[in-house]
């Protein structure tokens, strides 16, 4: 339903000014002469009128056609296949042809209605689905029925206002009691006052003596009051909580509407006569303009910068080519109905589609050749997805299953493996079975939502919400609840841990985040411009960073908390393509697709190509290449360095079948649910894998030749909340955790032979943060680590280490250490005075990129540390006081005095000592060899020799184990990931293991784990420095993940399980009805940061009428006119918004490679195109291609969407409003 305060003439089920899309009508304008079609949105299509036998043609949209056949007129879309009937309104036939300006006035209110409207009576597609709207002879609605069965009764009052809708037949045919889905109330005027519908709740309506709406309150504590002009204009609203407040001015004669915020901004609007609009001024004083066609074509938009964005159109009005100020070009191609056919990209790459006679998209081929291909039912509905990567690869078909309601009773996948789902009669999944027959159950509310799931494993969680679905509490299997607090407009305002610790959220006017206070009373403070751009920002730590923006909005300054400032340049594209400190400038390249092709700072230099797809095919480091080969359209096959490869070969469902990796060849064999189980190399090796029901790991075994012994013989239990409470290992001792109500560790036997029968404890500041540890306290000691929140300075002394933590969590002195850091948040010294003995200090060295670039150790030896234009660490070098390569001996046998790193993405594939020269010494070059998007290497190899790589549930690695099955190394690790006790068999071999957790590397010559954007210290749990994405990252800037059982931090900037294994257990143990949710992957939507949804409307903003506003304003332009645009278009609008999304929030720091489009089908799929909340950012190619490979088969243009994701949540799936 839809208020449209302007139109006094509108009238429908739920009474004066309101429209909804069963009181679509017909109605005949006199003036001219003409069948005036009043839309579900309210908006007004005229056709002119044929007589009673006849066809007719909206002119301003060639693609809409009226046919009127006697008694019965239908109204067709011809792209989408979509019709509406209605009976013929009652009236004497006159021809008028709308030409010219009459026919740009098409869409202007009809008037002088000379017959009664005619309700819409049915509706459908062309795949025969339809709607039936059972009418009395007054035109009362009484009935709707769908094909696939659902029977709804409509009671209305005398005037075909509606009462009460209910469900009263399932799609089986069985009568059964009726199931209330709407009641709504009116005044004694007639006028709207209450409707309560069973999926979007409870609103409450006031309104004037004309029937506009003055207020509007919800089922929470939402409300909003509107005040008119003489003409139904708005001039002011006023909201809850402050929210939303403005005032508006109206310019007939100027054609301007100027909006008064309350804080001040205004912004200007000019129209044209017909309404168009010609011009913008943002509150920050940005003028962007719009020019138009005679057709009403956009034709080109000047951005505020002056630059300029020409776009051509077809007769349809589709948008046929876009010319960028940068003079790029792409094209898009139609068939003669105008549905899309093909695009065509700047570098000339071509995208195609076909359809069938209906209008089904049936097949996409892309520019390398692959292939995705559809099959329907009768009903139109998706039975088959076949993708086949070209390249004479074989394809992969999964097959779809339906109830006579059309909804998805099972999925097979490519190799048979098959879910299958039931529903309720409101067709709300209640369970779902697993390929492995698994069950999951639901229970539901009376307004369908989830408030209990019953999980495989035996486990219960159970949900409460407010009036407005809001989730205000959640309790997991082991009874720990989570409160939310809800204000306005369903704005989180607080969020209550187990243990009553709190975090509150202050919102400005605009519903902007302004102040995050954690639990501890820290605050963290966000400053917005006029514009609602941020610029500038106080993080817990008290630290604060300022920005300066140009016209366009992107960042031109950072002004860091002691001073500093990073300058940043950019392209006609707004690419970045330089950034500038006191120490230097990085400069990047881009092709015309907008892909990067080179990046450059200090003399190191990093070039990529790409293929018509857009992959990375070879990136080269300083000269050194790493190629990427790929199946045709399929994923890769090989990555080649100088001094080795990794192969790749595929099952039909996309999995990893096996890998060459130098002498090594690894085979894998997955369950029913995906799950690896076996990995198996020829000359012996084998790993054996078991997992339970939820799909965690329960059992690990690695066996060699023809000795029966175990090589590695490890075992896991799991509670019921998902938290590994025991690992019993051959080789250590086992062990075991207990977790406090937030489920961080609280105490721990540690795993190692001195410490089998002694416990360490573990205590957390309200904020999470580890305050202290205590070691080898007897297996009984009481600690305060059960007890969250306990403040470390009245915690037990009696074996414990009491920390002293700083603003934002920063540790500042634990035992004799004390720690010292500068203002941007770094450690510079650590000092440590233990009595008796002489102070030990480590001095840590920054650049102005806030990289660790120097260390000096207590004994005064030095490291140093360089990297490329990515952050990523490509020299480790021992230096005397000049900055030399220092001779001598090295750290340790596996540590040389000078390394060179390769790099392939976010992958570390080569480890080359330097000789004295500083050329790399291939023959002591380490290669690692990896599994596509996994950032854990499989392999390890030196020349000829190879060892496995065997990790635990996180990926942290336990044991190397050599291709034939013999144990290389092997270590026992504390829960925080410092190695207790290490089995090497043959020292000699050099073996020595540099892995800890997923992504973190050892320098054994200080201790940290190098985390490629941070280094992280095992010892204390925390980084050296702050997150570099800020809140982004998490709440607790200086530290590592909460539980280090569960979560790992790849990237040293937010935590994240194991992607591939987390995603894929997630994915076949889905809570039917919720699907998989990226927090599942350790992720977060755009609309979960500020920050983030703060560039994504900025970006929103840009495209409506700057660079590549093209796609995005064509959008809008369509949907003020009343048309839905096909999915292509939407696709279209969300690669420009996304791609200067990237560039935003790139500019403010965040590493974004790519974002991943999270769909989620129910309610309006294609708004949620669009929608943040739908958006989740990747930090590298090898994460996007693990969310990727879970969530979709293929491109963006892939199809109908998995039913295993479809979730049912209000606030994901309502559509967002434009």
């Amino acid at each position: 339903r839809l208020h449209r305060s302007g139109a006094a003439g509108a009238t429908g089920g739920f009474g004066r000014r309101w429209t909804d899309s069963w009181s679509q009508r017909l109605l005949h304008d006199a003036g001219q002469d003409a069948l005036v079609w009043l839309t579900e949105d309210g908006s007004e299509l005229a056709f002119p009128w044929p007589g009673h036998w006849g066809d007719g043609e909206n002119p301003l949209h060639p693609g809409w056609v009226m046919e009127v056949r006697g008694p019965e007129t239908t109204i067709r879309d011809l792209p989408s296949g979509r019709w509406w009937a209605f009976p013929t309104p009652d009236v004497e036939p006159a021809r008028l042809a709308l030409q010219g300006a009459r026919a740009r006035d098409a869409l202007a209110p009809a008037n002088d209605h000379a017959a009664p409207p005619a309700y819409v009576i049915a509706m459908g597609d062309a795949h025969g689905n339809r709607i039936d709207l059972d009418r009395d002879p007054a035109g009362r609605l009484r009935a709707v029925r769908h094909t696939d069965g659902h029977h709804l009764r409509v009671e209305t009052l005398p005037d075909g206002r509606y009462l009460s809708v209910d469900l009263v037949s399932d799609p089986a045919g069985a009568d059964f009691s009726p199931i209330r889905l709407l009641t709504c109330r009116f005044d004694a005027r007639g006028h709207l006052t209450f409707v309560d519908a069973r999926t979007t709740g409870i609103y409450r309506y006031e309104t004037d003596a004309t029937g506009r709406v003055t207020r509007w309150s919800d089922g929470g504590s939402t409300w909003s009051e509107l005040f008119y002009d003489d003409a139904d204009r708005v001039v002011e609203t006023r909201a809850a909580d402050g929210l939303y407040g403005a005032r508006f001015a109206y310019d007939d004669a100027a054609g301007t509407v100027t909006c008064l915020a309350d804080d001040g901004a205004v912004t200007t609007h000019t129209h044209d006569a017909l309404g168009r609009l010609i011009r913008s001024i943002d509150p920050e004083g940005g003028v962007t303009e719009q020019i138009w066609g005679p057709r009403g074509d956009l034709e080109a938009v000047i951005d505020p910068l002056g630059r300029r964005s020409r776009y051509t159109h077809d007769r349809f009005g589709n948008l046929t080519g876009i010319t960028h100020p940068d003079g790029s070009t792409e094209i898009l191609d139609y068939d003669a109905l105008g549905r899309p056919v093909a695009i065509t990209d700047a570098l000339g790459n071509r995208w195609r589609q076909t359809r069938d006679d209906t209008g089904r998209l049936t097949a996409a081929i892309d520019p390398e050749g692959g292939e995705m291909r559809w099959r329907y039912d009768g009903a139109g509905r998706v039975t088959a997805i076949a993708a086949g990567p070209g390249a004479g690869q074989p394809f992969a078909v999964t097959r779809l299953s339906y109830d006579t309601a059309g909804r998805v009773t099972a999925i097979t996948d490519p190799t048979g493996a098959t879910s299958r789902f039931a529903y309720d009669r409101l067709g709300q999944v209640m369970v779902s079975i697993d390929p492995a027959g698994a069950v999951t159950r639901l229970q539901r509310d009376d307004r369908g939502r989830v408030v209990a799931a019953d999980l495989p494993d035996g486990g219960r969680i159970t949900a409460e919400y407010d009036g407005e679905g809001n989730l205000t509490r959640l309790v997991d299997p082991l009874g720990r609840e989570t409160r939310n607090v809800y204000g306005a407009f369903d704005l989180l305002r607080e969020t209550v841990d187990a243990t009553g610790a709190a975090y509150r959220i202050a919102y400005d006017g605009d519903a902007r985040p302004v102040a995050i206070t954690n639990p501890l009373g820290e605050t963290a403070t966000l400053t917005w411009d006029r514009n609602g751009r941020l610029i500038a920002e106080t993080d817990f730590g008290g630290r604060s960073w300022t920005y300066l923006r140009d016209a366009a909005g992107r960042m031109i300054e950072r002004h860091e908390p002691d001073g500093d400032i990073r300058r940043f340049s950019y392209d006609d594209a707004d690419r970045l393509i330089a950034e500038e400190t006191a120490s230097g400038i990085r400069r990047y390249g881009w092709d015309a697709a907008g892909r990067p092709v080179r990046a450059e700072e200090g003399g190191h230099v990093t070039e990529w190509r790409h293929d018509a797809l857009g992959r990375v095919v070879a990136e080269v480091q300083d000269g050194l290449e790493v190629a990427i080969s790929h199946a045709g359209a399929g994923p890769r096959s090989r990555v080649v360095t100088p001094w080795g490869a990794t192969g790749f070969t595929w099952d039909p469902a996309g999995r990893l079948k096996g890998l060459t990796a130098g002498p090594g060849t690894l085979a894998f064999s997955f369950d029913a649910l995906g799950r690896e189980t076996l990995r198996q190399d020829p000359q012996g090796f084998t790993l054996a894998q078991s997992h339970d029901p939820a799909g965690r790991l329960t059992g690990q075994r690695v066996t060699g030749g023809a000795d029966a012994r175990p090589v590695v013989d490890r075992r896991w239990r799991w509670d019921v909340a998902g938290q590994p409470v025991a690992i019993s290992d051959a080789r250590w001792p086992e062990q075991r955790f207990t977790y406090d109500g937030r489920g961080q560790i609280a105490r721990a036997l540690p795993g190692r032979p001195q410490g089998s029968a002694q416990v360490e404890a573990f205590v957390y500041d309200a904020a999470r943060n580890l305050a202290g540890r205590g070691r080898d306290l007897p297996e009984g000691a009481e600690t305060t680590a059960a007890r969250p929140g306990t403040p470390p300075d009245i915690a037990p002394s009696a074996g414990l280490d009491r920390w002293r933590l700083g603003p934002g969590g920063a540790i500042l002195a634990r035992g004799h250490t004390r720690y010292a850091y500068d203002a941007r948040g770094r450690l510079v010294t650590r000092r440590t005075d233990r009595p008796g003995f002489r102070p030990e200090i480590w001095r840590y060295v920054w650049d102005d990129r806030d990289r660790l670039t120097g260390v000096i150790r207590p004994d005064g030896s030095r490291w140093a540390y360089g990297y490329d234009a990515l952050d990523r660490r490509i020299l480790r070098r021992r230096v005397d006081g000049g900055g030399r390569v220092a001779g001598g001996k090295a750290a340790s046998a596996a540590s040389p005095d000078a390394v060179r790193y390769l790099w392939e993405g976010d992958r570390l594939v080569a480890e080359l000592p330097l000789d004295a020269a500083g050329r790399p010494d291939a023959a002591r070059a380490t290669l690692w060899h990896y599994a596509p998007g996994e950032i854990v290497p499989l392999a390890r190899q030196q020349g000829e020799r190879l060892w496995y790589v065997i990790t635990d549930q996180i990926g942290l690695a336990r044991e190397l184990v050599t291709a034939d099955g013999r144990l290389g190394w092997a270590a026992a690790h504390d829960p925080w990931g410092a190695v207790n006790d290490n089995a090497n068999p043959d020292p000699d071999a050099a073996t020595d293991c540099p892995l800890r957790f997923p992504g973190q590397w050892h320098d054994p010559e200080t201790g940290l784990h190098y985390n490629r954007h941070r280094y992280y210290d095992p010892e204390t749990g925390q980084y050296l420095s702050p997150d570099p994405i800020g809140l982004h990252g998490g709440p607790r800037p200086q530290a590592y993940v909460e539980s280090p059982t569960e979560l790992a931090d790849p990237l040293g900037l937010k935590p994240c399980p194991t992607m591939l294994a987390r995603g894929q257990a997630a994915l076949r143990n889905l809570q039917p009805g919720e699907g998989l949710r990226p927090a599942m992957l350790g992720l977060e939507t755009i609309a979960d940061n500020p920050r983030l949804l703060q560039h994504w409307n900025d970006a929103l903003r840009w495209a409506a009428g700057s660079k590549k506003g093209n796609s995005y304003t064509r959008l809008l332009s369509s949907l003020e006119r009343g048309m839905m645009p096909d999915i292509e278009g939407w696709e279209q609008a969300f690669s420009t918004v996304n791609e200067q999304f990237k560039i935003l929030a790139r500019s403010d720091g965040f590493t974004i490679a790519e974002v991943h489009h999270w769909n989620f089908p129910k309610g309006d799929f294609m708004t949620q195109i669009l929608d943040p909340r739908h958006l989740v950012p990747t930090a590298t190619r090898a994460e996007h291609e693990a969310v990727h490979a879970l969530t979709t088969g293929g491109s963006l243009w892939s199809g109908p969407i998995d039913p295993r994701h479809i979730i049912d949540i209000p606030e994901w799936s309502t559509p967002i409003q434009f």
